[in-house]
């Protein structure tokens, strides 16, 4: 590890400590700041209420009314979270009462009339309760314990989009392209040797062009795989297009050879080489093929966007039981549209380096 990069990873995880801390400090301010001791002790519920008494009790103090200040006493008392309220003269004597002070936090507003002070008004509000506040202590610990594990969680959704995207990515359909050799010559010979690797060369310069990976099936062929993302939105027409430059240009060879070539669409990890049971369906497919045709599966067919661009016609064969694949229908695809046929021919004549097919 360069230090580069442990600088930028003890960065990362110092951030991501002060996050947590700073955010943990703010709950567990939050939890104990807005408990029943805030009402009472500096919140703003008892100032209001001796504010709301005074001016309640200008006109029964003036009047001397007794009762109306009794009454009125009596309704602010039975607020909840009022422990008493008494209204005052000047020289101290009472006027009104109700509830009981107790132990509670008293609230006092000057009752005033025509500008001048002419009483008291004294609200108290009802002690905090004694003892531990369980249910805040809970939710603190909650909010200790929780807060970095939901830090912790966060930080790695990115990398956790990105490994799903990535496997969703590995687990698109991939698309193999098997050409078989029909040579009726022993596997071994050096004519067939001989066309084995020219139709190699071939087909690397085909995967040069349609980004594919290539490789021999010894005594038999060659196989092309194509990827997912490797060759743009309509990866199953592109396919197609390699398939007849691959086909056409394999007749150019100059060692006598009869190629066939199938196409069949499979999902595998991109870290797995072929599976077997997906080369022995390629191989199957292009089997069925013949000059100038190439065997698709049906599932690779429904993948190409846009079907007016191909010619192609159901195959129904006895072998096609022999697919490892569920789908065990195919069709042929006997042509491209005209004007992708001339491109695919030119491309074939630059392949090969030869003139262009006669028609």
């Amino acid at each position: 590890m360069t230090l580069s990069r442990w600088l930028r990873q003890v960065n990362s995880s110092f951030v991501q400590t002060l996050a947590v801390a700073g955010l943990t400090a703010m709950f567990v301010f939050l939890v104990w700041r807005n408990g029943p001791a805030a009402a009472v002790d500096g919140g703003t519920l008892g100032p209001q209420l001796a504010a709301v008494a005074a001016a309640a009790s200008v006109d029964g103090l003036m009047e001397q009314d007794y009762i109306e200040l009794g009454v009125i006493a009596n309704r602010m008392a039975a607020v909840d979270g009022v422990g008493g309220v008494a209204m005052y003269r000047l020289d101290g004597s009472l006027l009104a009462t109700a509830g009981e002070a107790g132990t509670g936090v008293p609230f006092t507003e000057e009752i005033v009339f025509d500008g001048q002070l002419v009483g008291l008004a004294r609200v108290t509000l009802d002690a905090p309760a004694a003892g531990m506040d369980w249910n805040r202590v809970a939710l603190t610990a909650a909010g200790i314990v929780g807060l970095p594990l939901l830090v912790a969680w966060a930080s790695r959704l990115p990398a956790i989009r990105g490994r799903r995207k990535e496997r969703a990515a590995r687990q698109e359909a991939h698309y193999q392209l098997a050409a078989t050799l029909r040579s009726g010559l022993p596997p071994d010979s050096d004519v067939q040797s001989r066309a084995l690797n020219q139709g190699l060369h071939l087909a690397k310069q085909v995967g040069a062009l349609y980004r594919a990976e290539c490789r021999l099936l010894p005594g038999e062929g060659l196989l092309m795989t194509f990827r997912p993302g490797a060759a743009g939105r309509d990866r199953a027409f592109r396919t197609l297009c390699a398939a007849f430059l691959l086909a056409d240009s394999l007749t150019r060879l100059p060692e006598p050879s009869d190629w066939t070539v199938g196409v069949q669409s499979t999902a595998f990890e991109e870290s797995q080489i072929a599976k077997p049971a997906s080369v022995v369906d390629a191989t199957l497919l292009a089997s069925l093929a013949g000059p100038g045709i190439i065997a698709v599966s049906d599932a690779f067919l429904a993948d190409v966007r846009d079907p007016s661009r191909i010619r192609a016609e159901p195959l129904a064969h006895p072998m096609l039981r022999k697919l490892v694949a569920d789908d065990k229908t195919c069709h042929v695809v006997t042509g491209l549209a005209p004007a992708i046929k001339v491109l695919v021919d030119h491309q074939v004549d630059r392949l090969v380096g030869s003139a262009a097919r006669p028609t």
